[in-house]
């Protein structure tokens, strides 16, 4: 906000705080409030602005509740800048006044199909700042939240991830989920796509259904690459022929860090002596290869245990003559669009599978 507007406001306010004005003219009250409040900021000069965003939001969350503004509250509940505001009134208000506030957000999301999940959901997290409220309402939350969570089709969970990271805090589990709920769960997390999903994210390092860990390990791109292998990546089940999914050679190194991993997607094109220096030799046993390498594939011989080598490339064809020279291979797939070439000089042991 421009200076001269704050001090315009300013002006307005000491009209009604008298023994406030007594003390300065609107400007000196500015500089007083911009020097010694702690939450005011001039990021350029003739400019201002809150310190941090959460002292905004407390401020006019409490100003809207001392106004009743509620109405005001409801109309822009939608909008993500305002949920930490609404959030914050449900917790400054009285009780009455969280009904009032809560009965709105169910009511204008049940008669709008297009804000009706992120208001109901908004309300049903505000429950946990809701100390005391009607328990009508609070079954009436709850009851709406329950149609959307957990999450039942990769529509639904769109739809959450849609809504926003206020979803988080309300995604269940694994407890007590079934094996659809809990990977449905995952996708909206992962589709939120901040790294405030990590720890919803974590709950299902250990599942047994490998879908849920195959989602994780292919959603590490989405996530600032040290926080999420340490939380995630570091302790997930790798049985079930697992594959990590590298999509850089940042995570490849990482995963090293860990003691490297017995099946592995590369998704990027990496050098091959990037693969040969992060890889852990005596460890790979399946490797993908879902990127445009073009080279030899002889060099496959440094992995002693690898049998099985998944070529998903987007070329016309591919040269597997090379292969002859890496002994311990027992399957090659490629897709079903894909001629290879060199493959008479392939020993017998060497079974090709088409997919696709």
């Amino acid at each position: 906000m421009d200076a001269k507007d704050v001090v315009d406001l300013l002006s307005q306010a000491l009209t009604s705080m008298p023994r406030v004005a007594e003390q300065g003219t609107a400007k000196q009250i500015y500089r007083h409030l911009l020097v010694r409040s702690g939450l005011l900021i001039e990021p350029v000069e003739g400019t201002m602005q809150f310190v941090h965003r959460t002292f905004q939001d407390y401020l006019g969350a409490r100003a809207a509740v001392e106004s009743l503004d509620f109405d005001f509250l409801g109309g822009n509940a939608h909008l993500d800048q305002w949920e930490d505001v609404v959030r914050m009134a449900v917790a400054h208000a009285r009780p009455a006044e969280r009904t009032r506030l809560l009965t709105g957000l169910i009511e204008r999301g049940d008669s709008s199909k297009d804000t009706r999940y992120r208001l109901h959901l908004l309300a049903a997290a505000c429950l946990d700042d809701a100390t005391e409220l009607d328990p009508e309402v609070r079954t009436e939350v709850q009851r709406r939240a329950e149609k959307l969570i957990p999450p039942r089709s990769v529509d639904q969970a769109r739809a959450l991830a849609d809504v926003g990271p206020v979803v988080l805090e309300l995604l269940p589990g694994p407890e007590g989920l079934t094996a659809d709920e809990a990977y449905f769960t995952v996708l909206a997390a992962v589709r939120i796509g901040t790294d405030a999903a990590i720890p919803v994210l974590t709950r299902f390092r250990a599942a047994e259904e490998k879908r849920v860990r195959a989602e994780l390990a292919l959603a590490w791109a989405r996530f600032d690459t040290d926080r999420y292998a340490e939380e995630v990546i570091a302790d997930l089940r790798e049985d079930d022929g697992l594959y990590f999914v590298v999509s850089s050679s940042r995570e490849l190194r990482t995963l090293r860090r860990f003691g490297g991993r017995s099946y592995l997607r590369i998704t990027s094109p990496l050098s091959v002596e990037e693969i040969e220096s992060h890889c852990v030799p005596d460890r790979l046993v399946g490797l993908c290869i879902a990127a445009d390498m073009r080279c030899s594939w002889k060099w496959l011989h440094k992995f002693p245990r690898l049998v099985e080598l998944t070529l998903e490339t987007p070329l016309p064809e591919v040269d597997v003559s090379s292969l002859q020279f890496v002994p311990s291979l027992r399957i090659l797939r490629v897709p079903s669009t894909v001629r290879t070439v060199g493959d008479e000089v392939l020993p017998t042991t060497l079974k090709i599978i088409r997919t696709g």
